[in-house]
């Protein structure tokens, strides 16, 4: 191995060690990154869902139903005769 990098000249050894260097600051950056955003996204679904939680049990509490959007009456698709 040794023999191999006094081949090499010093400007390719500094350019290879540069890019193993900046590679690995890439990936390490990315995976840390993605999971921070990972984090991110799961707390900000709990929040959702804890609030989401908490207005079922006070709808539940008021005794009031829980209804859907109001439906639009069906149009009749037959030609009258």
């Amino acid at each position: 191995m040794r023999r191999l990098l006094r081949l090499l000249s010093l400007r390719l050894r500094v350019l290879l060690l540069t890019a193993a260097l900046l590679l690995a600051g890439l990936s390490i950056a990315g995976a840390v990154s993605t999971d921070q955003l990972q984090r991110y996204q799961l707390n900000r679904i709990d929040t959702q869902l804890r609030s989401f939680t908490t207005l079922l049990a006070q709808h539940r509490r008021s005794g009031r139903t829980l209804r859907g959007p109001p439906r639009r009456p069906r149009c009749s698709t037959r030609a009258s005769t």
